[in-house]
């Protein structure tokens, strides 16, 4: 770095390209340096945030305008649309959102990103054509360096000046005024003191081990943290960090405050947070001088089991539908019954009608099928029971029942006999039926007469 007239953090935040790619090893021939400085643009990135930490801007003034004022809507002119830069990495970029507005490159030409590109920064063109050079592959990646700025702490100086004036009052030594330096007729008009004594912030406030979500019926409480700096020291900011002990990630960064911070954002299903688990609060002040709490114990942190509020939208849902469904189902089951009932009722109503119709074709006179079956059985079975006797009376072999009787012959007349009988049964039920088919065609023309 000293043979490229790098000696501060500054001059690695300026250098050139060709002094960025000389120390990663670029052109290959001749070679340099005897190694590569792999980590150059990690290393610069890093000095890039320090100095974009620590300067101090003239229009806004730390000092004179409250902080976050260079990005409120009115003094920041949007060069893309979108929300949150949320991106792949959700809780990445939860944790380091504040406020600060990320812009995108414009529109460039290939040769414009060639001629203005540091040797670290990625562009679209890989690799990069770098006159004098040739093509240089870009960094695989350039590590954020947001950890370390965030416990950074940038320190003012008075810087050099003559002609001041200074005095000890209260234990304290005060430079004031003077010019910024012997040759130049430039006054300053502040006044300057060392400050050696370490702030502390305490929290006075805080929430129990089981935050409100362990009350059901408090949905709608706010958890808060209210801590203030010691009273001795004045002029102080204070900031706090949230770290989630179970994930070991942080949850949110180094962020300025006010007395009051609320951690309601922590809810899962109302508020899209990490929600329930073991958190680790952290607060710190800072003051004039740049310092800021060197420990933490039980005054300036605190670890508690945060319990999200119950999702009262889901559990709602769930027992509405349950209700429906069983209001759903009774329906159903006494439809049903219902319907079985009137079903049973029909068949009952059909079978008395049928009854009723047969009574009155009884009483008219009119033909009994029914009966008329009912007899055709008994006959029938009549029958076959004289045939049994018929059988059993017949013509035998026995001792006293020889050929030559008059009873052993009598089995053939008797057969003879009942087969006459049943055809003129049958020849008897044929002319009852026309007789019965008679009647009814001629009760069927009488009612068409008087009709």
């Amino acid at each position: 770095l000293h043979t490229l007239g790098i000696y501060t953090v500054r001059d690695l935040a300026n250098a050139d390209r060709y002094s960025i790619l000389k120390l990663r090893g670029y052109p290959s021939e001749p070679q340099i340096f005897d190694e590569t400085y792999d980590d150059i643009c990690d290393h610069r990135a890093l000095a890039i945030a320090l100095i974009e930490k620590c300067t101090v801007p003239k229009e806004m003034n730390p000092f004179t305008h409250y902080d976050q004022e260079k990005d409120m809507p009115w003094n920041v002119v949007p060069r893309f649309k979108g929300g949150t830069p949320v991106g792949e990495n959700k809780n990445y970029w939860s944790a380091r959102w504040h406020g600060k507005y990320y812009y995108l490159n414009e529109d460039k030409s290939d040769e414009e990103l060639i001629d203005e590109w540091d040797g670290c920064s990625p562009i679209r063109i890989d690799p990069v054509n770098v006159p004098g050079i040739g093509d240089v592959p870009q960094p695989a990646a350039i590590r954020d360096p947001w950890r370390e700025v965030q416990n950074l702490v940038c320190k003012a100086n008075p810087g050099p000046r003559a002609y001041h004036a200074g005095i000890y009052f209260d234990q304290r030594v005060y430079v004031m005024g003077g010019l910024t330096s012997a040759t130049d007729v430039i006054t300053v008009a502040d006044m300057w003191y060392r400050d050696d004594y370490l702030p502390r912030a305490r929290i006075i406030n805080k929430p129990e081990t089981l935050n409100f979500g362990e009350n059901p019926f408090n949905i709608f409480g706010e958890a808060q943290f209210k801590f203030v700096a010691r009273p001795d020291k004045e002029g102080t900011i204070l900031e706090h960090l949230l770290y989630d002990a179970d994930e070991h990630a942080i949850v949110r960064t180094w962020d300025r405050t006010k007395s009051k911070v609320s951690v309601k954002w922590l809810d899962y299903w109302y508020k899209d947070g990490p929600g329930s688990g073991n958190y680790i609060f952290y607060v710190r002040s800072l003051d004039p001088a740049g310092n800021i709490d060197v420990s933490f114990s039980k005054y300036n942190m605190y670890k508690w089991k945060y319990v999200t509020a119950l999702p009262w939208h889901i559990i709602g849902g769930t027992i509405c539908g349950f209700i429906a469904l069983c209001v759903i189902i009774y329906l159903e089951k006494k439809r049903r019954k219902r319907k079985a009932a009137m079903e049973r009722y029909a068949i009952k109503r059909m079978r008395r009608k049928f009854k009723g119709a047969q009574r009155e074709h009884a009483a008219k006179g009119a033909v009994d099928w029914k009966e008329i079956m009912e007899k055709d059985k008994k006959k029938k079975m009549k029958k076959k029971k004289k045939k049994a006797d018929s059988n059993g009376k017949g013509g035998g072999t026995g001792p006293n029942k020889g050929t030559s009787g008059n009873k052993g012959t009598s089995s053939k007349p008797n057969t003879l006999k009942a087969i006459e009988f049943e055809k003129s049964g049958g020849k008897s039920k044929e002319k009852d039926r026309d007789r019965a088919k008679m009647k009814m065609k001629e009760k069927e023309k009488l009612k068409q007469k008087k009709a």
